[in-house]
């Protein structure tokens, strides 16, 4: 087995570091079957207390989830909503040649960004038809 810290993901400074499987497995074996105190498996590890008591709390591997972020275009829609005014935007594709996947991932841009009320279909159609003067028959 590789030292502990070796096997640490690297983090930026300020962050907790994720144990890895191969680590929280030893841990647990340490403690379990060699009925290692839990200062001495911080020794051997070189790791805090703490981190071996949550280890051998937690039911199962610790696992790395990365906190959900907008995409670049959600930015860009609420700050060219925040700029102009949702009235004044208006979604434009290359519409006969995106299809599928591609359209839809632009219309759910819109409305998936954080748009207040009513603004997704502002400008996903009520500033189009005031644009081309577009009436309901």
């Amino acid at each position: 087995m590789t030292s502990f810290p070796e096997t640490l993901a690297l983090a930026e400074q300020g962050r907790k570091q994720v144990l890895s499987v191969e680590d929280w497995a030893e841990i647990r074996r340490l403690r379990r079957w060699e009925q290692m105190p839990i200062a001495q498996i911080a020794r051997v590890l070189g790791i805090s207390r703490n981190t071996v008591k949550s280890a051998l709390a937690s039911d199962g591997p610790p696992k790395y989830q990365r906190p959900p972020r907008g995409s670049v275009a959600d930015a860009r829609v609420r700050r060219g909503a925040g700029s102009f005014g949702a009235d004044r935007l208006v979604l434009g594709t290359d519409f006969p040649y995106e299809t599928g996947a591609v359209f839809e991932r632009a219309v759910s841009c819109i409305t998936t960004s954080g748009p207040a009320p009513g603004d997704a279909d502002r400008v996903l159609s009520v500033n189009a038809g005031a644009l081309f003067s577009w009436r309901d028959p």
